[in-house]
């Protein structure tokens, strides 16, 4: 009798010890991070990696997995920068690694896509038109021609504006796969 008790136990061990070791992130699971640095489409290229904070504990069936607070590592996907004289910048972000108990683990999560407001060309046309009609109230036909020319060559010099994700900002992703958090 001793002996089915102490194999009871030990079984009984083995168990709990099992459900311990089994700290997987379920796809599907929501992420919030804080952004730690800026990253923007003038100053980062893709590959760019960056820094963020977890901003909540990620729990899963009521246990904490990995605290508030813990680091979390992200890349960009892709970054375009908007043309002199039309395009859109465009900026693409997604997590790849969160640090749990002093290492790293990889994460695959949604891309967050960022694109900027459609009007860069509307403004280009804009500028083209405005210097053109100031140019024809001095100068006729021809200050139209020189106006539009002008108009053209602000536009140029105008870049678009970059997107940017300042620091502090707040974003959600999802993992989008499991995640063992095993050793």
């Amino acid at each position: 009798m001793k002996q089915f008790i102490t194999v009871l136990f030990l079984l009984m061990g083995l168990a709990a010890h099992g459900e311990v070791e089994k700290l997987v992130i379920p796809g599907g699971t929501n992420i919030m991070i804080k952004m730690s640095e800026t990253v923007d489409t003038g100053r980062h290229n893709s590959g760019h990696k960056f820094t963020a904070i977890l901003e909540g504990d990620l729990v899963v069936d009521g246990k904490t997995l990995v605290p508030n607070g813990s680091k979390v590592y992200g890349e960009v996907v892709e970054s375009t920068q908007a043309g002199r004289i039309a395009g859109k910048s465009k900026l693409s972000i997604k997590l790849t690694q969160v640090m749990v108990e002093n290492r790293l683990v990889q994460i695959n999560t949604n891309e967050l896509n960022y694109i900027a407001q459609d009007g860069e060309a509307k403004d280009t046309v804009g500028k083209t038109a405005r210097a053109a009609a100031v140019g024809g109230l001095i100068d006729g036909k021809d200050g139209a021609k020189t106006g539009a020319k002008i108009g053209v060559g602000v536009a140029v010099l105008t870049r678009g504006g970059p997107i940017g994700l300042t620091s502090g900002t707040l974003l959600d992703f999802t993992i989008q796969n499991d995640v063992n958090l095993k050793k």
